[in-house]
């Protein structure tokens, strides 16, 4: 079942954390209707020592303070929801980005820059986060308390209150003028922050390339343009604020200038007295807060929108399909089958062609060819990373186009040339960080990678770091880890590509020989262009013009 795409942030913003949203809206409504008994009490305070009325000072003045005690609790929800409602908002924003880029079509992820994945995940959510904690509710709370605010205004005088608010739509008119374009710069503004992560990472992870071929300055020269291209872009947002305060200034200030002119003028006259314009100013504040914050929050909205749709965009690209056929060991016989097999990146130039392979359980396998032959991307299809244009692959009598890849991954263990090893610890790279196994079943499955040795010799041992920081494991050490992890986690089919290619020769006979007697029931496919990983072997598989052929083992070694 496809998964429906998200395109609206606001409805986005509805279903998520909703209570809370909820409560703070209605401490805000609670909050404001406290402020208007308040303010009216304040009127009749005024008008009461202005008449020299003494009786009612002190229960007027007792009332007021029950109000203001009163509305500390609810301060305090409205402040605590508000919070809690944008903190799940950015934890769902997060969680589903991760989940999002974990599901991904894997043609989808190699299209993808790692340096603008990091930009939408870092500045992209910050700055949704920095939207929902000072905009996306404010766009709520600034309307309710300027509606409330307006009616009890009416209440106290229709004249001022209408002269005061005659200005407001010309105002909010320029608002939209202004701020109609920012969506789309600030769009390009998160994008060119993307080229500059994608560059910046680039150099940081080819640092020694970058040395070694002199292109040091090429890089800084690249990196040079595409901070003018930020700068360019926030210099027009800088623009666009600055034009933002005197409007946000005249917003503030016209609605005082009016209200003491015609108040003034009505007290003098005897229509309003001075307490009506004294609550008339303390009620005035939150009006003008209401109306000279909501051209932020609506230049605040257009940034939030623009983030949102780089996320959305993320969250949108095409995962694999949810199935719903359970995967069972079917056919316990033959492990693998690649039954008329057609594959094309392009969709015309086929890489693999019409491949037939069988491969029995326990079998020993190796796949050769020269290098861009397709051994690689007849690995990908039998994970699932990818699936055929035509024909069939069984696993085990599953067909991986009808049941859940992810399920069927569960029967492979997977051994790369290009090892990834996790921001954690030696032993928990071998355990994939599953606490429930033992540690001398991780120290066992070392052994058998011959990779125990070399771990206890470094400070820490198994609790070593082996992430970005363990500048001192060798690229072969880092292959043993890899091999103990395939080891321990203990599945009926281990893949070898490239595995043993950073291993010397005496380290890579000891994995052979390992795998050729501890191996007898697995099924193992190896990928190599060396001829000594073919010892422990039963089958070789050429694979030349994407056509995949068995040569007998002699013919190997004579070539």
């Amino acid at each position: 079942m496809k998964e429906k795409k998200q395109n609206s942030w606001f409805q986005f913003m509805m279903q998520t954390n909703r209570k809370w949203f909820i409560l703070a809206l209605f401490a805000t409504v609670v909050n404001m209707y406290v402020t208007v008994l308040s303010a009216n009490k304040m009127k009749e305070l005024t008008n009461s020592a202005m008449n020299g009325n003494i009786n009612q000072l002190t229960s007027i003045i007792l009332i007021i303070i029950l109000l203001l005690i009163i509305v500390i609790p609810f301060s305090m929800l409205k402040t605590y929801s508000s919070k809690r409602y944008s903190e799940g908002c950015i934890y769902t924003i997060r969680k589903k980005t991760m989940e999002s880029l974990c599901h991904l079509e894997y043609v989808e992820i190699e299209k993808l820059r790692k340096g603008d994945v990091l930009s939408r995940y870092t500045n992209d959510i910050g700055s949704i986060q920095d939207f929902i904690d000072n905009y996306f509710l404010n766009l709520f709370f600034l309307p309710i308390e300027f509606l409330i605010a307006f009616v009890y205004l009416l209440r106290l005088n229709i004249a001022v209150t209408l002269a005061v608010t005659i200005p407001i739509p010309f105002l909010m008119f320029l608002v939209g003028k202004v701020t109609g374009k920012a969506r789309t710069i600030v769009l390009q503004t998160q994008q060119a922050y993307g080229e500059v992560n994608c560059i910046t990472q680039d150099a940081v992870n080819g640092i020694i390339t970058l040395k070694a071929f002199s292109l040091e300055k090429i890089v800084d020269q690249k990196l040079d343009q595409a901070v003018g291209r930020v700068v360019e872009k926030q210099m027009k947002i800088a623009v666009l604020r600055g034009v933002m305060i005197p409007i946000t200034n005249a917003l503030e200030l016209l609605p005082f200038i009016v209200t003491l002119s015609f108040g003034g003028y009505f007290v003098i006259k005897g229509y309003m007295t001075f307490g009506s314009v004294y609550a008339f100013l303390v009620l005035l504040n939150k009006f003008t807060a209401s109306i000279s914050r909501f051209p932020d929050a609506v230049t605040g909205l257009k940034f939030g929108q623009a983030s949102f749709d780089r996320m959305f965009e993320l969250w949108n690209l095409p995962k694999e399909e949810t199935k719903h056929s359970e995967v069972q060991r079917i056919n316990n016989e033959v492990a693998i089958e690649f039954d008329h097999v057609n594959f094309s990146y392009d969709g015309e130039h086929n890489v693999l062609k019409d491949i037939c392979l069988s491969i029995h359980s326990g079998e020993k396998v190796a796949i050769v060819g020269s290098s861009g032959c397709g051994k690689s991307t007849l690995i990908k299809l039998l994970l699932g990373l990818y699936l055929p244009d035509s024909g069939e692959i069984n696993i085990f009598g599953n067909k991986i186009k009808n049941v859940n890849r992810e399920d069927i991954r569960k029967f492979t263990s997977y051994v790369s040339q290009d090892v990834f090893l996790l921001s954690e610890s030696i032993g928990d790279n071998i355990t994939g960080c599953d606490p429930k196994i033992a540690k001398d079943q991780i120290i066992t499955a070392a052994k058998l990678a011959d990779a125990h040795e070399f771990i206890t010799d470094l400070d820490g041992g198994y609790d070593a770091d082996a992430g970005e920081n363990a500048v001192r494991i060798s690229g072969g050490q880092k292959q043993r880890i890899a091999i103990a992890r395939a080891i321990l986690r203990d599945t009926p089919i281990l893949i070898l590509d490239e595995a043993t290619s950073a291993l010397d020769n005496q380290t890579e006979q000891k994995i052979c020989t390992m795998i050729r007697e501890t191996m007898q029931e697995k099924t193992v496919i190896s990928v190599t262009h060396r001829l000594s990983s073919l010892s422990f072997v039963d089958r070789v598989i050429v694979i030349k013009d994407g056509i995949a052929e068995e040569v007998p083992y002699e013919e190997i070694w004579n070539q």
